[in-house]
């Protein structure tokens, strides 16, 4: 299991492009 850290994703569904969070659910609360 790799350390919690912000993960992103390019939205290539978007025009134009965006980098947008991606928030796991299960890890617990999500960082402040």
């Amino acid at each position: 299991k790799r350390p919690l850290a912000d993960v992103w994703a390019l939205d290539t569904a978007a025009k134009p492009y965006e980098w947008r969070k991606l928030e796991p659910e299960g890890e617990g609360p999500p960082p402040c």
